[in-house]
């Protein structure tokens, strides 16, 4: 791709951007990222609580890269001890890393 003068660019913020969009940035990013560090492979991971009856109460949601869990959500249902179940979550999520290749966390 040959850069075209700043003035030929606009930025648009959007509310509700399409997901086709949002890929295609994501998948930019990955690229450069991929070539910067020689690392490749973002992977979606995700732990649930569940009750007797498959009902999600509450979870972790993020991704790994490398060796780092970037953890983007964390949700406990309010009937539950919201700090010691979702304590336990993010403890059990961070266990099972270095089976999947991934050893570090980073807390922001």
């Amino acid at each position: 791709m040959s850069r075209a003068p700043a003035e030929s660019y606009r930025l648009a913020l959007e509310h509700q951007p399409d997901d086709e969009d949002v890929r295609a940035v994501q998948s930019g990013l990955n690229a450069f990222n991929t070539a910067q560090s020689g690392v490749a492979g973002m992977h979606s991971l995700a732990a649930f609580i569940r009750d007797a009856d498959g009902r999600i109460l509450g979870g972790v949601g993020g991704r790994t890269w490398g060796e780092v869990l970037d953890v983007r959500l964390v949700w406990v249902h309010d009937d539950l001890p919201a700090w010691d179940t979702g304590g336990s979550c993010l403890r059990r999520s961070t266990a099972i890393l270095p089976a999947i290749g991934s050893i570090s966390s980073r807390k922001r």
